[in-house]
C-alpha cells in the first residue's frame, strides 16, 4: 500500500475519533469505538503505527523510568517479598505504628 493510502486511512480513524469526541462522546464510548474500528482494520501497517502512536502515549504517562534507581530498588524487592508470602496484616503495620499517626 502506498504511503499516501496509509496516512489517508490513519487521518480518516483520527477524523472520525474527533467527530465523535465533538459530539461530547464519554470515555467510555470512545474507547469501545476504538476497539469496534481496530476489530475492523486488516492493515498491518496501519495498525502498528496506531499501536505506535499509543504505546508512544502511555509511555509518556509511565513515571517508573523517573523514580530514583534507590526507589525503583526498593519496589522491587517490596515486590518480590510479596510474591514469597514476606507480607503482614495491614491491621498489625497500622498497631506497630500507631503512636505516630
Amino acid at each position: 500500500m502506498p504511503p499516501f493510502e496509509m496516512e489517508l486511512k490513519l487521518i480518516l480513524i483520527v477524523n472520525f475519533v474527533e467527530d465523535k469526541t465533538m459530539a461530547i462522546m464519554n470515555e467510555i464510548q470512545l474507547k469501545s469505538d476504538l476497539h469496534s474500528l481496530i476489530d475492523r482494520v486488516n492493515d498491518m501497517t496501519i495498525l502498528n503505527e496506531v499501536k505506535e502512536i499509543l504505546s508512544a502515549q502511555v509511555k509518556e504517562n509511565d513515571f517508573w523510568e523517573e523514580l530514583p534507581v534507590n526507589v525503583q530498588e526498593s519496589v522491587k524487592r517490596g515486590m518480590e517479598q510479596a510474591r514469597s508470602g514476606k507480607t503482614k496484616a495491614h491491621s498489625e503495620v497500622m498497631k506497630n505504628y500507631e503512636k505516630w499517626l
